[in-house]
């Protein structure tokens, strides 16, 4: 095929997935078209029809798909995933007195063009080039969705923020002198008994040849005192160093600001006041954690899409596939306060209007303790950001993210 039409297609489906999750929803709809547009006229350059005369005419998607050079070329399934693309995208581009289009137009037609794409790029037997699993996972699943300049930039220096937070708390907190383990202990207090010991053997060898010399005069008699062993170290309990922690930002302890990328849900110095993540924690937050050792590496991914095995690629994204233990450490591993939300503080960020960001058809693990086997999650699906359901703990929890409260008591 021309490489310069493939790239064409390339470059109009990579725009289409950066829209995908953009609302409102007609940019996408808008884009999807013009991708479907651009695989007809990539098919009609293969069959060698000069598209130059139905460009400029400004031939449609219907037109093009109706060409008789792709009569019998394109399957029926995609001529359907073609209406869909023509449709909605043909809404996207004009007014409509009703309103705006939904995301239920924005789903039917990511997995139309989702579709069309695979099909496109795998005709006669082909291979999928590695260069679109990327867009295409883009446009159906929101955690691989493709993020702006502006947000990368904002999770760099996030990033950047919290790794400074964390070098000065270390900083801040006074070294602890850790006694010796009770085995050094034992040896070092035996080599004492072994020097004193030696020490008094060989006084009394220089003694006696000092008595044999005819020369000498007689030597009074001295009565060497054994000598004193070392008191026994009793064996120690494992030392826990005591570390002092700052004190977390609602406490009435001058503290005037929630750290970076939290935002605060009540007043400063007000009962149950506490700071939240504004954002879920992302893959790449939870990797640098298991790579210092402050968090546990998770076991084996228990099902696809597990973005903390996907390696550095997915650092971006909400961290997911991680069980509630392990979510509840990495917030207990922060400043010693750290925790889950519960569902009374998700309650209160709704009530106060906190402008918290959620990922769309993903859960949260709460706090709460497990009822009937399951613990409480939070639904983040678009429309109905507080509504509560319920995940089993033996699955992969692939749908299922965390973000961390910081609070001055526990509840």
């Amino acid at each position: 095929m021309n490489q310069r039409v493939l790239r064409a297609v390339d470059v109009e489906l990579a725009a289409a997935a950066a829209e995908r999750w953009v609302v409102p929803v007609e940019g996408f709809l808008w884009r999807a078209r013009r991708c479907a547009e651009a695989m007809l006229y990539a098919l009609l350059v293969e069959a060698k029809v000069d598209v130059t005369q139905l460009a400029e005419q400004g031939k449609g998607l219907d037109n093009l798909a109706k060409h008789a050079k792709l009569q019998g070329m394109i399957p029926r399934a995609m001529r359907d995933h073609l209406d869909s693309a023509q449709k909605y995208g043909n809404s996207a581009t004009h007014f409509q007195p009703e309103g705006l289009a939904s995301e239920a137009n924005a789903t039917i037609v990511a997995n139309a063009l989702s579709e069309l794409a695979r099909w496109f790029y795998t005709r006669d037997d082909r291979a999928l080039p590695d260069a679109l699993h990327g867009p295409l996972a883009a446009l159906i699943d929101v955690r691989h969705r493709v993020r702006s300049p502006a947000e990368l930039a904002l999770e760099q220096e996030r990033r950047s923020t919290h790794e400074l937070t964390q070098r000065l708390r270390a900083a801040a907190t006074p070294s602890v002198e850790r006694p010796p383990p009770p085995f050094t202990a034992r040896l070092a207090a035996i080599g004492v008994g072994l020097v004193a010991l030696g020490g008094g053997v060989g006084f009394g060898v220089a003694r006696l040849t000092l008595a044999s010399s005819p020369d000498a005069p007689a030597p009074s008699p001295t009565v060497l005192a054994a000598p004193t062993p070392a008191p026994s170290v009793a064996p120690t309990a494992a030392f826990v160093p005591v570390v002092e922690v700052p004190a977390v930002p609602v406490a009435p302890s001058g503290v005037t600001a929630c750290p970076s990328g939290m935002l605060r849900v009540g007043a400063r110095g007000e009962p149950g006041a506490f700071c939240i993540d504004q954002d879920a924690v992302l893959e790449g937050e939870y990797r640098r954690c298991v790579a210092s050792g402050r968090c546990a590496h998770p076991p084996p991914a228990p099902e696809p899409g597990c973005n903390w095995d996907n390696g550095p690629s997915a650092d971006g994204y909400a961290a997911n596939c991680l069980s509630w233990e392990l979510a509840r450490a990495y917030c207990r591993q922060l400043t010693g306060e750290g925790d889950l939300p519960t569902r009374v503080e998700w309650q209160a960020v709704a009530a106060n209007r906190i402008g918290v960001r959620l990922v769309a058809d993903t859960n949260e693990w709460s706090s709460d303790p497990p009822t009937g086997g399951m613990r409480h999650v939070r639904g983040a699906r678009r429309g109905a950001a507080f509504a509560w359901s319920a995940e089993p703990e033996a699955r992969g929890h692939r749908n299922v993210s965390f973000r961390c409260v910081l609070r001055s008591e526990r509840p």
